[in-house]
Protein backbone atom coordinates (compact mmCIF):
# COMPACT_ATOMS: atom_id res chain seq x y z
CA UNK A 1 0.00 0.00 0.00
CA UNK A 2 2.92 2.17 0.78
CA UNK A 3 4.25 2.00 -2.50
CA UNK A 4 0.84 2.14 -4.01
CA UNK A 5 0.69 6.35 -2.66
CA UNK A 6 4.16 7.00 -3.52
CA UNK A 7 3.31 6.17 -7.10
CA UNK A 8 0.56 8.06 -6.58
CA UNK A 9 2.91 11.29 -5.19
CA UNK A 10 5.06 10.56 -8.30
CA UNK A 11 2.59 10.62 -10.70
CA UNK A 12 1.10 14.31 -9.12
CA UNK A 13 4.69 15.01 -9.41
CA UNK A 14 4.91 14.80 -13.48
CA UNK A 15 2.06 15.97 -13.54
CA UNK A 16 2.91 19.69 -12.16
CA UNK A 17 6.74 19.68 -13.87
CA UNK A 18 4.52 18.71 -16.94
CA UNK A 19 2.96 22.35 -17.01
CA UNK A 20 -0.34 22.68 -14.78
CA UNK A 21 1.64 24.17 -11.95
CA UNK A 22 -0.39 22.99 -9.51
CA UNK A 23 -0.18 19.69 -7.64
CA UNK A 24 -4.41 19.83 -7.58
CA UNK A 25 -5.61 16.07 -8.43
CA UNK A 26 -9.36 17.02 -8.44
CA UNK A 27 -10.91 20.15 -7.82
CA UNK A 28 -11.73 23.16 -9.87
CA UNK A 29 -7.68 23.97 -10.47
CA UNK A 30 -7.25 20.39 -11.77
CA UNK A 31 -7.45 19.71 -15.46
CA UNK A 32 -10.74 19.67 -16.95
CA UNK A 33 -13.13 16.34 -18.08
CA UNK A 34 -12.15 17.23 -21.59
CA UNK A 35 -8.21 16.93 -21.00
CA UNK A 36 -6.62 13.94 -22.71
CA UNK A 37 -5.16 13.08 -19.21
CA UNK A 38 -8.77 12.43 -18.14
CA UNK A 39 -9.34 9.69 -19.86
CA UNK A 40 -8.78 6.36 -18.43
CA UNK A 41 -6.57 4.73 -21.34
CA UNK A 42 -4.39 7.99 -22.05
CA UNK A 43 -3.24 8.36 -17.78
CA UNK A 44 -2.92 4.68 -17.88
CA UNK A 45 -0.43 4.46 -20.62
CA UNK A 46 1.38 7.59 -18.91
CA UNK A 47 1.64 6.08 -15.44
CA UNK A 48 3.18 2.54 -17.37
CA UNK A 49 5.92 4.05 -19.33
CA UNK A 50 6.74 6.84 -17.09
CA UNK A 51 6.13 6.29 -13.74
CA UNK A 52 8.37 6.05 -11.15
CA UNK A 53 9.94 9.05 -12.89
CA UNK A 54 13.36 7.73 -14.43
CA UNK A 55 13.04 4.01 -13.92
CA UNK A 56 9.59 3.24 -14.69
CA UNK A 57 8.67 -0.31 -13.74
CA UNK A 58 5.15 -0.30 -12.89
CA UNK A 59 3.17 -3.61 -14.11
CA UNK A 60 -0.12 -2.81 -15.80
CA UNK A 61 -2.37 -3.38 -13.61
CA UNK A 62 -0.28 -0.76 -11.01
CA UNK A 63 -0.91 1.78 -13.95
CA UNK A 64 -4.46 1.01 -14.41
CA UNK A 65 -5.08 1.39 -10.52
CA UNK A 66 -3.40 4.74 -10.73
CA UNK A 67 -5.50 5.89 -13.73
CA UNK A 68 -8.59 4.90 -12.18
CA UNK A 69 -7.97 6.11 -8.80
CA UNK A 70 -6.66 10.01 -10.42
CA UNK A 71 -9.75 10.12 -13.42
CA UNK A 72 -12.70 8.94 -10.79
CA UNK A 73 -11.77 12.58 -8.93
CA UNK A 74 -14.12 15.57 -9.37
CA UNK A 75 -13.19 17.71 -12.27
CA UNK A 76 -14.37 20.52 -13.96
CA UNK A 77 -16.50 20.21 -16.95
CA UNK A 78 -15.43 21.24 -20.75
CA UNK A 79 -16.82 23.97 -21.71
CA UNK A 80 -17.79 22.97 -24.97
CA UNK A 81 -18.34 18.89 -23.99
CA UNK A 82 -22.33 18.81 -26.47
CA UNK A 83 -20.13 17.65 -29.41
CA UNK A 84 -19.13 13.83 -30.07
CA UNK A 85 -15.14 13.62 -30.69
Amino acid sequence: MKRFFYIILSLLFVIFIAGFFTTHDDGVKSFSDGAGMSKLKNMASFAYYNMPRHNPNLTEEQALDIAAYVTDQPRPKFGKDNEAW
